[in-house]
């Protein structure tokens, strides 16, 4: 067992798998370093407790790498790597078209983990109450849609088998985009709009007197949230009873709220972004089984630092 769910340990973990050598590593649970014992939500809210002042916002602007830098620690693994999570479940009430009598059924929704990261993986399937192993995304075209009931070895074995078909993709090839037929019009309208948008944000930010800190985690916090910092500053300016930053702030925690481990509400905050984005990722070149063994015990680190399972296999 790892001593901690810090983000920053499980990347010390395989970084000590990688220079060991080994072939083949488990996570379970990915999820921990999430919502576990000193993983990114809490540690977002106790940097957001020490730092009334600034808000919750800020603290991202420090965690947010922690994550980023196990996502890269995933990708860079050179062996096979599998990642059980925890996802997020409701009850559902259905009606036996039999008996007509109606019962509830426990359904699995989004793994417990930062938005989008099953997306990093070349497999991902989840596993319901009845053992069946329901793929929803994969990169072997065999797999697409698939639905396993008790995944065994002949299982791995087909996925092992699709490994060890691949050849060595090579250079990435850079393909150009078309060139365009320039349209000063258009250019200049959205010039416009962009000088007038930016006007109002500014004006309204002294008018505000928001420091420089609340204006960066006002940036991370959208961008955490997929959402452009400028347009959501000015939509909470127009807000029944957001009269300052502070109303905004709430506002903003009310409409666009973070859930954590024990699915409340979570004041957060980051970095500065000039425009949020959603961030671009890769998925890794290799994949395995999605019947995981325990992984090999890395050494005790010290680094700073729901329910089915969501399986997602590298």
């Amino acid at each position: 067992d790892l001593p901690d769910h810090n983000p920053d340990t499980y990347v010390a973990a395989l970084e000590y798998a990688a220079d060991n050598g080994y072939a083949a590593v488990v996570i379970d649970s990915l999820s921990h370093a999430w919502m576990g014992k000193g993983g990114a939500l809490e540690q977002v809210d106790n940097r957001g407790k020490a730092n009334r002042a600034q808000g919750g916002f800020n603290a991202w602007r420090e965690v947010t790498p922690m994550h980023n830098r196990l996502v890269d620690a995933l990708l860079a693994f050179p062996g096979h790597l599998i990642a059980t999570m925890r996802v997020k479940t409701e009850y559902i009430v259905e009606k036996d078209e039999r008996t007509g009598k109606s019962s509830p059924r426990k359904i699995g929704l989004s793994p417990v983990q930062r938005d989008g990261v099953e997306y990093e993986f070349d497999i991902c399937a989840e596993m319901d109450q009845d053992n069946n192993l329901i793929v929803t995304k994969t990169r072997m075209a065999d797999l697409g849609g698939a639905v396993i009931h008790k995944p065994d070895q002949k299982f791995a074995t087909r996925i092992l088998d699709w490994l060890n078909s691949g050849t060595d993709a090579g250079a990435p090839v850079v393909v150009g985009k078309a060139p365009q037929k320039p349209d000063a019009e258009a250019d200049a309208r959205a010039e416009l709009a962009r000088k007038q948008r930016n006007g109002e944000a500014k004006a309204l930010i002294e008018r505000w007197q928001m420091s420089p800190e609340s204006v960066a985690g006002w940036k991370e916090a959208c961008k955490f949230r997929n959402l452009d910092p400028l347009d959501t500053l000015l939509a909470a300016s127009k807000a029944d009873g957001v009269r300052d930053f502070d109303d905004a702030d709430r506002w903003f925690l009310a409409r666009y709220p973070l859930l954590g481990n024990d699915e409340s509400e979570l004041e957060v905050e980051a970095e500065p972004s000039p425009q949020a984005q959603p961030r671009a990722t890769t998925p890794p070149s290799t994949t395995t089984n999605a019947t995981a063994n325990s992984a090999p015990e890395p050494p005790k680190h010290t680094a700073p630092s729901t329910s089915s399972k969501s399986e997602a296999a590298k």
